[in-house]
């Protein structure tokens, strides 16, 4: 796994550990919400959103965008992020993927780590569906990973409550646009990934980490 992604999902573990304390204690919030003028370019690609979407700068760097979403009255979180990572140390989309959710996992600590669906895509990606308990909190993850015509991994994730999932990614679909077009996740259906979370068993802290 190159440098790049690994720094990649460091800083995503970092916002989302910083999400859960939000949720936990909404007092410890600074008072300003980090924003960016729209749009935002990663590799390639123009990155725009509506809705209630936040840029986190810090989380971000020139190979990825970090988005992110937190209602306190709910408890309910959604991070997503999209990213294009040369990487000559993996094969195809599913090694790159095989790589990312590795490191993702693995440096979470996350427990009860699920692969609950997965299938591929029309443009040669793939996409996983995983679900986990991190801090008590039953969550679940989307993964697709494509390759550029440059040779570049697209990696975009969408990381949410698992009870609201399929209500998350259509949101996410529908708010969050590549070059103008609302491409984001296209290719998986939001009704699906509903009915597979819906089949699986529930997460529990007691089962054994991932691998």
């Amino acid at each position: 796994m190159s440098i790049r992604m690994i720094r990649g999902t460091a800083l995503v573990l970092a916002l989302l550990a910083g999400m859960l304390a939000f949720v936990v204690n909404p007092a410890a919030a600074q008072d300003s919400t980090p924003t960016a003028d729209q749009p935002v370019t990663v590799g390639e690609t123009e990155l725009t959103w509506t809705g209630d979407w936040q840029y986190d700068p810090a989380s971000s760097m020139d190979e990825q965008a970090t988005l992110t979403q937190v209602d306190v009255t709910t408890g309910s979180l959604m991070l997503a992020t999209y990213g294009e990572f040369a990487d000559d140390t993996v094969d195809d989309p599913q090694g790159a993927l095989d790589a990312f959710t590795g490191s993702f996992f693995d440096s979470a600590g996350a427990q009860s780590v699920v692969m609950v669906d997965s299938g591929e895509l029309d443009n040669g990606g793939v996409w996983e569906l995983h679900t986990f308990d991190l801090q008590g909190l039953q969550l679940t993850m989307l993964i697709t990973v494509s390759q550029a015509d440059g040779g570049e991994y697209v990696v975009s994730t969408l990381t949410a409550n698992t009870e609201t999932f399929s209500e998350s990614l259509t949101t996410a679909q529908t708010e969050i646009s590549l070059n103008g077009e609302p491409t984001y996740f296209e290719g998986v259906d939001a009704e699906q990934v509903g009915t597979s979370l819906n089949a699986a068993p529930s997460a529990s802290p007691e089962a054994t980490p991932a691998a």
